[in-house]
């Protein structure tokens, strides 16, 4: 809703860091080297030190990535600081394992009050098959991590069409993510992009024709 005659717009800030590439994922990333981060961040000051918010009202803010959880809350803070954010809906994309109760806390004082967490399945078998270095166990942890550090907007990414996946075990993961505390689901079907691992062995990644 606009006010004041102000243009409601909202901000995107790409941080393309991943300590390891699923195999799945054809989106640019690179290893987190911290002069990499710091050049990133500051080219991100320099533009927002040339474009003019006059007449415009932030309504979100979204950090996407790559992992935007892997940055420390420090350079985060400073991003925001530069943003009249009021009000604004301030998203951070996260991986479970990044989560920690006392690192959602720090991201909840700076301004973050949403996070979107890549969970993709709560089925085991299939996070190994997408080469997730994660189990269910993690993944429910996080959730309740950044609920109990007072964030309370949370939406999860889950993927659909994934190699030996039934519809048994997607029905599965439907019903665990309904019993936690979360907001929103984004749900993707998983495609075989090309250059990427499971594009080049994609034979060998059958797909259960029933789900």
């Amino acid at each position: 809703m606009q006010t004041s005659g102000k243009k409601d717009i909202s901000l995107y800030f790409h941080i393309p860091f991943c300590k390891k590439k699923c195999p799945y994922c054809h989106f640019y990333s690179i290893y987190p080297k911290k002069e990499f981060i710091d050049m990133l961040f500051f080219c991100f000051f320099k533009q927002l030190e040339r474009i003019s918010f006059k007449n415009k009202n932030i309504v979100s803010i979204f950090l996407g990535g790559g992992t935007p959880s892997l940055i420390e809350e420090k350079k985060i803070e400073a991003l925001l600081k530069k943003i009249d954010k009021k009000n604004a809906e301030i998203t951070i994309e996260a991986n479970p394992q990044d989560i920690s109760l006392e690192k959602m806390k720090k991201l909840k004082k700076i301004g973050i009050n949403r996070v979107s967490l890549g969970v993709q399945s709560f089925e085991e078998k299939l996070l190994k098959k997408l080469k997730r270095e994660i189990s269910k166990k993690i993944i429910i942890k996080a959730i309740y991590d950044i609920y109990n550090a007072d964030i309370k907007n949370i939406s999860i990414d889950l993927l659909y069409d994934i190699p030996h996946q039934t519809k048994n075990s997607f029905i599965k993961t439907i019903k665990t993510a309904l019993e936690l505390p979360i907001s929103h689901i984004s749900l993707y079907n998983l495609t075989f992009e090309k250059n990427t691992p499971f594009y080049k062995n994609k034979k060998s990644h059958k797909k259960i024709p029933s789900l």
